[in-house]
Protein backbone atom coordinates (compact mmCIF):
# COMPACT_ATOMS: atom_id res chain seq x y z
CA UNK A 1 0.00 0.00 0.00
CA UNK A 2 2.65 2.55 1.01
CA UNK A 3 4.67 1.80 -2.13
CA UNK A 4 1.72 2.45 -4.44
CA UNK A 5 0.61 5.60 -2.62
CA UNK A 6 4.15 6.99 -2.48
CA UNK A 7 4.56 6.42 -6.22
CA UNK A 8 1.32 8.31 -6.88
CA UNK A 9 2.52 11.21 -4.72
CA UNK A 10 6.09 11.25 -6.02
CA UNK A 11 5.48 13.47 -9.09
CA UNK A 12 3.86 16.12 -6.87
CA UNK A 13 6.55 16.49 -4.20
CA UNK A 14 10.29 16.95 -3.92
CA UNK A 15 12.91 15.57 -1.57
CA UNK A 16 16.17 16.99 -0.30
CA UNK A 17 18.05 14.62 -2.60
CA UNK A 18 17.01 12.07 -5.20
CA UNK A 19 18.28 8.96 -6.92
CA UNK A 20 19.54 10.35 -10.20
CA UNK A 21 17.17 9.11 -12.95
CA UNK A 22 19.50 10.40 -15.66
CA UNK A 23 22.25 7.84 -15.08
CA UNK A 24 22.35 4.06 -15.23
CA UNK A 25 23.93 3.91 -11.74
CA UNK A 26 21.01 3.12 -9.42
CA UNK A 27 23.05 4.29 -6.43
CA UNK A 28 23.88 7.75 -7.83
CA UNK A 29 22.34 10.53 -5.74
CA UNK A 30 21.98 14.20 -6.59
CA UNK A 31 20.35 17.28 -5.09
CA UNK A 32 16.63 17.85 -5.54
CA UNK A 33 15.60 20.70 -3.21
CA UNK A 34 19.21 21.40 -2.29
CA UNK A 35 22.03 22.91 -4.29
CA UNK A 36 24.76 21.17 -2.30
CA UNK A 37 25.57 19.54 1.02
CA UNK A 38 28.67 19.01 3.10
CA UNK A 39 29.65 16.79 6.01
CA UNK A 40 31.55 18.14 9.02
CA UNK A 41 34.73 16.56 10.36
CA UNK A 42 32.77 14.75 13.07
CA UNK A 43 31.26 12.55 10.36
CA UNK A 44 27.76 13.19 11.70
CA UNK A 45 26.78 16.81 10.99
CA UNK A 46 25.38 17.55 7.54
CA UNK A 47 24.66 21.01 6.19
CA UNK A 48 22.21 21.27 3.28
CA UNK A 49 22.00 24.42 1.18
CA UNK A 50 18.53 24.75 -0.33
CA UNK A 51 17.35 26.27 -3.60
CA UNK A 52 15.83 29.69 -3.02
CA UNK A 53 13.22 29.62 -5.79
CA UNK A 54 11.08 26.58 -4.98
CA UNK A 55 7.47 27.30 -4.07
CA UNK A 56 4.47 25.38 -2.88
CA UNK A 57 1.49 25.52 -5.18
CA UNK A 58 -0.08 28.19 -2.96
CA UNK A 59 2.97 30.38 -3.78
CA UNK A 60 4.50 30.11 -0.28
CA UNK A 61 8.29 29.55 -0.55
CA UNK A 62 9.77 26.16 0.35
CA UNK A 63 12.11 26.83 3.27
CA UNK A 64 14.31 25.12 5.82
CA UNK A 65 11.36 24.90 8.23
CA UNK A 66 9.63 22.52 5.83
CA UNK A 67 12.73 20.30 5.68
CA UNK A 68 13.02 20.19 9.48
CA UNK A 69 9.32 19.32 9.63
CA UNK A 70 9.96 16.42 7.24
CA UNK A 71 12.51 14.92 9.61
CA UNK A 72 10.34 15.38 12.68
CA UNK A 73 7.13 14.10 11.06
CA UNK A 74 8.94 10.87 10.14
CA UNK A 75 10.54 10.03 13.49
CA UNK A 76 8.23 11.81 15.97
CA UNK A 77 4.80 12.39 14.38
CA UNK A 78 3.02 12.29 17.73
CA UNK A 79 4.47 15.67 18.71
CA UNK A 80 2.09 17.18 16.14
CA UNK A 81 -1.56 16.95 17.13
CA UNK A 82 -2.72 16.65 13.54
CA UNK A 83 -0.43 13.65 12.93
CA UNK A 84 -1.29 11.68 16.06
CA UNK A 85 -2.74 8.26 15.33
CA UNK A 86 -2.28 8.81 11.60
CA UNK A 87 -0.40 6.49 9.25
CA UNK A 88 3.19 7.68 8.81
CA UNK A 89 5.34 7.60 5.69
CA UNK A 90 6.82 4.31 6.81
CA UNK A 91 10.35 5.56 6.20
CA UNK A 92 12.16 3.53 8.85
CA UNK A 93 15.47 4.34 7.14
CA UNK A 94 15.61 7.96 8.28
CA UNK A 95 14.76 6.84 11.81
CA UNK A 96 17.80 4.56 11.87
CA UNK A 97 20.12 7.55 11.67
CA UNK A 98 18.13 10.54 12.92
CA UNK A 99 16.43 11.25 16.24
CA UNK A 100 13.99 14.01 17.05
CA UNK A 101 15.45 17.46 17.69
CA UNK A 102 18.67 17.01 15.71
CA UNK A 103 17.68 19.14 12.70
CA UNK A 104 17.60 22.93 12.74
CA UNK A 105 17.03 25.75 10.30
CA UNK A 106 20.23 27.85 10.22
CA UNK A 107 18.40 30.34 8.02
CA UNK A 108 15.56 30.14 5.49
CA UNK A 109 17.64 28.17 3.02
CA UNK A 110 20.14 26.29 5.16
CA UNK A 111 19.48 23.16 7.24
CA UNK A 112 21.85 21.49 9.68
CA UNK A 113 21.19 17.84 10.55
CA UNK A 114 23.11 15.66 12.99
CA UNK A 115 22.96 11.88 12.73
CA UNK A 116 23.14 9.52 15.71
CA UNK A 117 26.50 8.14 14.58
CA UNK A 118 28.78 8.25 11.52
CA UNK A 119 27.20 6.36 8.62
CA UNK A 120 27.52 6.23 4.87
CA UNK A 121 23.84 5.43 4.41
CA UNK A 122 22.16 8.62 5.67
CA UNK A 123 22.06 10.44 2.33
CA UNK A 124 20.51 7.46 0.52
CA UNK A 125 17.78 7.30 3.21
CA UNK A 126 16.74 10.82 2.16
CA UNK A 127 16.33 9.84 -1.49
CA UNK A 128 13.47 7.37 -0.98
CA UNK A 129 9.83 8.29 -1.53
CA UNK A 130 9.10 8.19 2.20
CA UNK A 131 11.29 11.29 2.65
CA UNK A 132 9.14 13.70 0.61
CA UNK A 133 9.24 17.26 1.95
CA UNK A 134 5.77 18.54 2.84
CA UNK A 135 4.47 22.07 3.39
CA UNK A 136 4.55 22.61 7.15
CA UNK A 137 2.05 25.47 6.99
CA UNK A 138 -0.45 23.30 5.12
CA UNK A 139 -0.25 20.42 7.58
CA UNK A 140 0.18 22.30 10.87
CA UNK A 141 -1.47 25.70 10.31
CA UNK A 142 -4.26 24.55 7.99
CA UNK A 143 -4.66 21.09 9.50
CA UNK A 144 -4.53 19.23 6.18
CA UNK A 145 -2.65 15.93 6.26
CA UNK A 146 -1.05 15.24 2.87
CA UNK A 147 -2.10 11.77 1.78
CA UNK A 148 -2.94 10.08 -1.49
CA UNK A 149 -6.43 9.30 -0.20
CA UNK A 150 -7.51 12.91 -0.84
CA UNK A 151 -5.34 14.31 -3.60
CA UNK A 152 -7.52 17.35 -4.05
CA UNK A 153 -6.15 18.80 -0.80
CA UNK A 154 -2.47 18.34 -1.68
CA UNK A 155 -0.10 21.29 -1.65
CA UNK A 156 3.06 20.13 -3.33
CA UNK A 157 6.18 21.64 -4.85
CA UNK A 158 6.78 18.97 -7.48
CA UNK A 159 6.84 19.04 -11.28
CA UNK A 160 3.24 17.81 -11.68
CA UNK A 161 -0.06 18.84 -10.11
CA UNK A 162 -3.05 16.63 -9.47
CA UNK A 163 -5.91 16.93 -11.97
CA UNK A 164 -8.29 14.01 -11.53
CA UNK A 165 -8.58 10.68 -9.76
CA UNK A 166 -11.10 8.01 -10.75
CA UNK A 167 -10.96 5.34 -8.08
CA UNK A 168 -9.49 2.06 -9.36
CA UNK A 169 -9.30 3.52 -12.89
CA UNK A 170 -6.79 6.33 -13.32
CA UNK A 171 -4.91 9.32 -11.92
CA UNK A 172 -4.21 12.36 -14.09
CA UNK A 173 -1.50 14.99 -13.66
CA UNK A 174 -0.62 18.27 -15.39
CA UNK A 175 2.63 20.22 -15.60
CA UNK A 176 3.23 22.59 -12.67
CA UNK A 177 3.35 26.20 -13.98
CA UNK A 178 6.51 28.01 -12.93
CA UNK A 179 8.26 24.90 -11.58
CA UNK A 180 11.54 25.95 -9.98
CA UNK A 181 13.71 23.78 -12.25
CA UNK A 182 13.80 25.82 -15.43
CA UNK A 183 12.41 24.04 -18.47
CA UNK A 184 11.17 21.05 -16.48
CA UNK A 185 9.16 18.95 -16.72
CA UNK A 186 9.51 18.33 -20.44
CA UNK A 187 6.04 16.79 -20.87
CA UNK A 188 2.77 18.66 -20.30
CA UNK A 189 1.13 15.96 -18.23
CA UNK A 190 0.54 12.26 -17.78
CA UNK A 191 -2.17 9.79 -16.96
CA UNK A 192 -1.63 6.68 -14.85
CA UNK A 193 -4.01 3.78 -15.36
CA UNK A 194 -4.79 1.24 -12.65
CA UNK A 195 -4.51 -2.16 -14.35
CA UNK A 196 -4.58 -5.26 -12.18
CA UNK A 197 -4.80 -8.15 -14.63
CA UNK A 198 -1.57 -9.08 -16.42
CA UNK A 199 -3.42 -9.86 -19.64
CA UNK A 200 -4.92 -6.37 -19.72
CA UNK A 201 -1.50 -4.91 -18.91
CA UNK A 202 0.01 -6.66 -21.92
CA UNK A 203 -2.89 -5.59 -24.15
CA UNK A 204 -2.52 -1.97 -22.96
CA UNK A 205 1.13 -1.93 -24.01
CA UNK A 206 0.45 -3.59 -27.36
CA UNK A 207 -2.42 -1.23 -28.17
CA UNK A 208 -0.43 1.86 -27.19
CA UNK A 209 -2.81 2.78 -24.35
CA UNK A 210 0.20 2.90 -22.03
CA UNK A 211 3.81 3.73 -22.85
CA UNK A 212 5.46 2.56 -19.64
CA UNK A 213 4.69 1.57 -16.04
CA UNK A 214 4.70 3.78 -12.97
CA UNK A 215 7.25 1.57 -11.21
CA UNK A 216 9.40 -1.48 -11.87
CA UNK A 217 6.46 -3.50 -10.64
CA UNK A 218 3.70 -4.65 -12.95
CA UNK A 219 1.35 -7.58 -12.64
CA UNK A 220 3.21 -9.32 -15.43
CA UNK A 221 5.43 -12.21 -14.50
CA UNK A 222 9.07 -12.16 -15.54
CA UNK A 223 8.29 -14.58 -18.38
CA UNK A 224 5.40 -12.39 -19.59
CA UNK A 225 7.67 -9.34 -19.57
CA UNK A 226 10.27 -11.23 -21.60
CA UNK A 227 7.61 -12.23 -24.16
CA UNK A 228 6.36 -8.65 -24.37
CA UNK A 229 9.92 -7.50 -25.04
CA UNK A 230 10.23 -10.08 -27.82
CA UNK A 231 6.81 -9.33 -29.34
CA UNK A 232 7.13 -5.53 -29.54
CA UNK A 233 9.76 -3.94 -31.75
CA UNK A 234 8.90 -0.48 -30.44
CA UNK A 235 9.33 -1.37 -26.74
CA UNK A 236 12.29 -2.25 -24.54
CA UNK A 237 12.25 -3.87 -21.12
CA UNK A 238 14.78 -2.57 -18.61
CA UNK A 239 15.94 -5.08 -16.00
CA UNK A 240 17.25 -4.45 -12.51
CA UNK A 241 17.79 -6.43 -9.38
CA UNK A 242 17.67 -7.62 -6.79
CA UNK A 243 15.10 -4.90 -6.18
CA UNK A 244 12.81 -6.80 -3.83
CA UNK A 245 11.76 -10.23 -2.70
CA UNK A 246 8.84 -12.62 -2.41
CA UNK A 247 8.10 -14.18 0.96
CA UNK A 248 5.86 -16.50 2.89
CA UNK A 249 4.75 -14.43 5.90
CA UNK A 250 3.57 -16.45 8.91
CA UNK A 251 1.27 -14.84 11.45
CA UNK A 252 2.86 -15.44 14.83
CA UNK A 253 -0.42 -14.76 16.65
CA UNK A 254 -2.29 -17.52 14.82
CA UNK A 255 -1.84 -21.27 15.27
CA UNK A 256 0.11 -23.16 14.12
CA UNK A 257 2.57 -20.36 13.32
CA UNK A 258 2.78 -19.16 16.90
CA UNK A 259 5.22 -22.08 17.28
CA UNK A 260 8.83 -21.35 16.20
CA UNK A 261 9.38 -25.00 15.23
CA UNK A 262 6.48 -24.84 12.78
CA UNK A 263 7.95 -21.75 11.19
CA UNK A 264 11.33 -23.49 10.92
CA UNK A 265 9.61 -26.44 9.27
CA UNK A 266 8.18 -24.16 6.57
CA UNK A 267 11.67 -22.74 5.92
CA UNK A 268 13.06 -26.25 5.54
CA UNK A 269 10.21 -27.62 3.39
CA UNK A 270 10.24 -24.95 0.68
CA UNK A 271 12.11 -25.86 -2.51
CA UNK A 272 13.05 -22.49 -3.90
CA UNK A 273 14.99 -23.43 -7.06
CA UNK A 274 12.03 -24.83 -9.07
CA UNK A 275 9.89 -21.89 -7.94
CA UNK A 276 12.48 -19.54 -9.42
CA UNK A 277 12.64 -21.52 -12.65
CA UNK A 278 8.85 -21.52 -13.00
CA UNK A 279 8.32 -17.86 -12.11
CA UNK A 280 11.27 -16.27 -13.91
CA UNK A 281 13.08 -18.84 -16.02
CA UNK A 282 16.01 -18.59 -13.63
CA UNK A 283 16.35 -14.80 -13.70
CA UNK A 284 15.59 -14.37 -10.00
CA UNK A 285 17.99 -15.19 -7.14
CA UNK A 286 17.36 -17.72 -4.41
CA UNK A 287 15.74 -16.33 -1.27
CA UNK A 288 18.43 -16.26 1.36
CA UNK A 289 17.81 -14.01 4.34
CA UNK A 290 20.02 -11.38 2.77
CA UNK A 291 20.32 -10.69 -0.96
CA UNK A 292 23.04 -12.55 -2.86
CA UNK A 293 25.87 -10.80 -4.62
CA UNK A 294 26.48 -7.95 -2.17
CA UNK A 295 29.66 -7.34 -0.18
CA UNK A 296 28.02 -8.66 2.99
CA UNK A 297 26.56 -11.82 1.42
CA UNK A 298 27.87 -15.35 1.71
CA UNK A 299 29.32 -16.98 -1.38
CA UNK A 300 27.07 -19.08 -3.60
CA UNK A 301 28.96 -22.20 -2.53
CA UNK A 302 28.26 -21.44 1.13
CA UNK A 303 24.57 -20.83 0.46
CA UNK A 304 24.28 -24.10 -1.43
CA UNK A 305 25.20 -26.02 1.73
CA UNK A 306 22.66 -24.38 4.02
CA UNK A 307 19.68 -26.43 5.29
CA UNK A 308 16.53 -25.31 3.52
CA UNK A 309 18.43 -24.11 0.49
CA UNK A 310 20.58 -27.11 -0.41
CA UNK A 311 19.61 -29.71 -3.01
CA UNK A 312 20.60 -33.33 -3.61
CA UNK A 313 20.97 -34.23 -7.29
CA UNK A 314 18.75 -31.29 -8.22
CA UNK A 315 15.97 -32.40 -5.90
CA UNK A 316 14.79 -31.11 -2.54
CA UNK A 317 17.24 -32.41 0.04
CA UNK A 318 15.54 -35.32 1.86
CA UNK A 319 17.26 -34.47 5.16
CA UNK A 320 15.51 -31.09 5.18
CA UNK A 321 12.11 -32.69 4.56
CA UNK A 322 12.76 -35.25 7.30
CA UNK A 323 13.80 -32.54 9.78
CA UNK A 324 10.74 -30.43 8.90
CA UNK A 325 8.41 -33.36 9.56
CA UNK A 326 10.20 -34.12 12.82
CA UNK A 327 9.68 -30.54 14.00
CA UNK A 328 5.98 -30.72 13.20
CA UNK A 329 5.64 -34.02 15.05
CA UNK A 330 7.40 -32.55 18.11
CA UNK A 331 5.02 -29.59 17.93
CA UNK A 332 2.14 -32.07 18.27
CA UNK A 333 0.49 -31.22 14.98
CA UNK A 334 -1.87 -33.80 13.47
CA UNK A 335 -1.28 -35.33 10.02
CA UNK A 336 -3.06 -33.56 7.16
CA UNK A 337 -3.23 -30.30 9.13
CA UNK A 338 -5.70 -27.94 7.45
CA UNK A 339 -4.41 -24.40 7.00
CA UNK A 340 -5.28 -21.42 4.80
CA UNK A 341 -2.69 -19.75 2.60
CA UNK A 342 -3.77 -16.26 1.53
CA UNK A 343 -2.76 -14.19 -1.47
CA UNK A 344 -3.62 -10.96 -3.28
CA UNK A 345 -4.63 -10.72 -6.91
CA UNK A 346 -1.46 -8.84 -7.70
CA UNK A 347 2.08 -9.12 -8.90
CA UNK A 348 2.05 -12.80 -9.87
CA UNK A 349 1.17 -13.79 -6.30
CA UNK A 350 -1.64 -16.24 -7.21
CA UNK A 351 0.67 -18.38 -9.39
CA UNK A 352 3.34 -18.31 -6.70
CA UNK A 353 0.76 -19.30 -4.09
CA UNK A 354 -0.16 -22.43 -6.04
CA UNK A 355 3.49 -23.50 -6.17
CA UNK A 356 3.96 -22.97 -2.42
CA UNK A 357 0.75 -24.89 -1.70
CA UNK A 358 1.91 -27.85 -3.79
CA UNK A 359 5.32 -27.98 -2.13
CA UNK A 360 4.08 -27.74 1.46
CA UNK A 361 1.35 -30.31 0.85
CA UNK A 362 3.90 -32.71 -0.59
CA UNK A 363 6.71 -32.10 1.90
CA UNK A 364 4.72 -31.51 5.09
CA UNK A 365 1.51 -33.43 4.40
CA UNK A 366 -0.66 -30.38 5.00
CA UNK A 367 -4.11 -29.80 3.50
CA UNK A 368 -3.98 -26.20 2.24
CA UNK A 369 -6.86 -23.99 1.12
CA UNK A 370 -6.04 -20.88 -0.93
CA UNK A 371 -7.80 -17.62 -0.11
CA UNK A 372 -7.47 -14.99 -2.85
CA UNK A 373 -8.25 -11.33 -2.16
CA UNK A 374 -8.50 -8.36 -4.43
CA UNK A 375 -5.46 -6.21 -3.73
CA UNK A 376 -7.04 -3.58 -1.46
CA UNK A 377 -8.91 -6.18 0.58
CA UNK A 378 -5.72 -8.21 0.89
CA UNK A 379 -3.81 -5.28 2.31
CA UNK A 380 -6.59 -4.59 4.77
CA UNK A 381 -6.50 -8.19 6.01
CA UNK A 382 -2.70 -8.17 6.12
CA UNK A 383 -2.48 -5.06 8.28
CA UNK A 384 -5.29 -6.35 10.49
CA UNK A 385 -3.45 -9.65 10.99
CA UNK A 386 -6.48 -11.48 9.60
CA UNK A 387 -4.63 -14.43 8.06
CA UNK A 388 -2.71 -17.57 8.99
CA UNK A 389 0.05 -17.25 6.44
CA UNK A 390 0.31 -15.51 3.10
CA UNK A 391 2.38 -14.65 0.06
CA UNK A 392 3.66 -11.08 0.01
CA UNK A 393 6.47 -9.11 -1.55
CA UNK A 394 8.85 -6.50 -0.27
CA UNK A 395 11.03 -3.99 -2.06
CA UNK A 396 14.52 -2.61 -1.68
CA UNK A 397 14.89 1.14 -1.92
CA UNK A 398 18.63 0.78 -1.24
CA UNK A 399 21.24 -1.96 -1.32
CA UNK A 400 22.50 -0.94 2.14
CA UNK A 401 22.44 -3.81 4.67
CA UNK A 402 20.76 -1.39 7.09
CA UNK A 403 17.77 -1.25 4.76
CA UNK A 404 17.77 -4.97 4.01
CA UNK A 405 17.94 -6.05 7.63
CA UNK A 406 15.84 -3.37 9.31
CA UNK A 407 12.78 -5.29 8.14
CA UNK A 408 14.02 -8.49 9.78
CA UNK A 409 14.55 -6.60 13.04
CA UNK A 410 10.86 -5.81 13.03
CA UNK A 411 10.10 -9.32 11.91
CA UNK A 412 8.21 -8.56 8.73
CA UNK A 413 4.76 -9.49 10.04
CA UNK A 414 2.91 -6.60 11.68
CA UNK A 415 0.55 -7.21 14.56
CA UNK A 416 -1.44 -4.02 14.62
CA UNK A 417 -2.81 -2.50 17.81
CA UNK A 418 -5.16 0.50 17.92
CA UNK A 419 -4.72 3.78 16.08
CA UNK A 420 -2.70 2.50 13.16
CA UNK A 421 0.44 1.82 15.21
CA UNK A 422 2.03 -1.56 14.63
CA UNK A 423 3.89 -4.01 16.81
CA UNK A 424 6.08 -6.55 15.06
CA UNK A 425 7.27 -10.01 15.89
CA UNK A 426 11.06 -10.29 15.98
CA UNK A 427 13.48 -13.09 16.75
CA UNK A 428 15.36 -12.70 20.03
CA UNK A 429 18.92 -11.44 19.60
CA UNK A 430 18.43 -9.99 16.13
CA UNK A 431 17.99 -6.39 17.27
CA UNK A 432 21.26 -6.45 19.24
CA UNK A 433 23.18 -7.83 16.25
CA UNK A 434 21.55 -5.28 13.97
CA UNK A 435 22.56 -2.40 16.23
CA UNK A 436 26.11 -3.74 16.52
CA UNK A 437 26.57 -3.91 12.75
CA UNK A 438 24.97 -0.47 12.42
CA UNK A 439 27.80 1.04 14.45
CA UNK A 440 30.64 -1.17 13.18
CA UNK A 441 32.97 0.77 10.81
CA UNK A 442 35.09 -2.24 9.77
CA UNK A 443 33.44 -3.94 6.73
CA UNK A 444 34.84 -7.39 7.49
CA UNK A 445 33.69 -7.33 11.11
CA UNK A 446 30.36 -5.97 9.97
CA UNK A 447 29.96 -8.81 7.49
CA UNK A 448 30.51 -11.32 10.31
CA UNK A 449 27.79 -9.63 12.37
CA UNK A 450 25.38 -9.62 9.41
CA UNK A 451 26.00 -13.32 8.83
CA UNK A 452 25.32 -13.99 12.51
CA UNK A 453 22.15 -11.95 12.22
CA UNK A 454 20.89 -14.06 9.31
CA UNK A 455 21.74 -17.29 11.12
CA UNK A 456 19.99 -16.10 14.28
CA UNK A 457 16.88 -15.32 12.27
CA UNK A 458 16.87 -18.74 10.67
CA UNK A 459 17.55 -20.64 13.89
CA UNK A 460 15.04 -18.59 15.83
CA UNK A 461 12.09 -19.36 13.59
CA UNK A 462 11.75 -16.17 11.60
CA UNK A 463 8.18 -15.30 10.66
CA UNK A 464 9.40 -14.55 7.14
CA UNK A 465 10.45 -17.35 4.78
CA UNK A 466 12.05 -15.64 1.78
CA UNK A 467 11.43 -17.46 -1.50
CA UNK A 468 13.52 -15.42 -3.92
CA UNK A 469 14.98 -12.02 -4.64
CA UNK A 470 13.37 -10.88 -7.82
CA UNK A 471 14.67 -9.20 -10.92
CA UNK A 472 12.34 -6.33 -11.72
CA UNK A 473 11.20 -5.41 -15.21
CA UNK A 474 10.32 -1.96 -16.47
CA UNK A 475 8.71 -1.89 -19.95
CA UNK A 476 9.34 1.38 -21.79
CA UNK A 477 8.03 2.37 -25.22
CA UNK A 478 10.95 3.46 -27.38
CA UNK A 479 9.61 6.98 -27.92
CA UNK A 480 10.32 7.77 -24.27
CA UNK A 481 13.74 9.41 -24.05
CA UNK A 482 16.17 9.86 -21.14
CA UNK A 483 14.88 6.84 -19.22
CA UNK A 484 17.01 4.89 -16.75
CA UNK A 485 16.09 2.25 -14.17
CA UNK A 486 15.73 3.60 -10.60
CA UNK A 487 14.98 1.87 -7.32
CA UNK A 488 12.86 4.67 -5.91
CA UNK A 489 11.81 8.29 -6.24
CA UNK A 490 10.71 8.79 -9.86
CA UNK A 491 8.99 12.12 -10.55
CA UNK A 492 9.12 11.86 -14.39
CA UNK A 493 10.29 15.47 -14.76
CA UNK A 494 13.30 14.47 -16.87
CA UNK A 495 11.74 12.38 -19.70
CA UNK A 496 10.30 13.39 -23.06
CA UNK A 497 9.00 11.66 -26.17
CA UNK A 498 10.56 11.61 -29.63
CA UNK A 499 8.50 11.48 -31.73
CA UNK A 500 5.85 13.14 -29.56
CA UNK A 501 3.85 11.11 -27.04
Amino acid sequence: RSQILDKNLAPMFNKLVEFNPETADVGDIRCDLCTSWELANDGMTYTFHLVDNAKWWDEVPVTADDVVFMFESIVAPDQFEILKDRPTSGNIQVGLYYESGNARAVDDYTVEVATKFPTGSFISSLAVDGAMVQAKHTVIDQGIVQTASDMGTLNGSGPFKFVKHIKDVSIEYEKTPGYFKKGRPYINGMKHFVIIDSGRTIAAFKSGQVLTSNTALTNMTTREAERLDQDMDNLSVFWGGPTGARHVYMNTTKAPFDNADVRKAVHLALHRQPIIETMSGGRDSIGYLNPPGFWYSRTQEEYDQLPGYRELNGQKHPDDVAEARRLLQEAGLPPNLKVTLSTRNCCGYPDLTVLVKQQLEENLGWDIDIQTWESAAGFKAYFAGDFQFLIQGSRLSSTSPDVVHSGWVKGGVPQWVGGGRGKFFAVEGVKDLFNKQLHEPDPEKRKVLLTQLADTLYDGGSATATLFWNTRHWPVENRIQNFNFTLDGRTWEHVWCDPAC
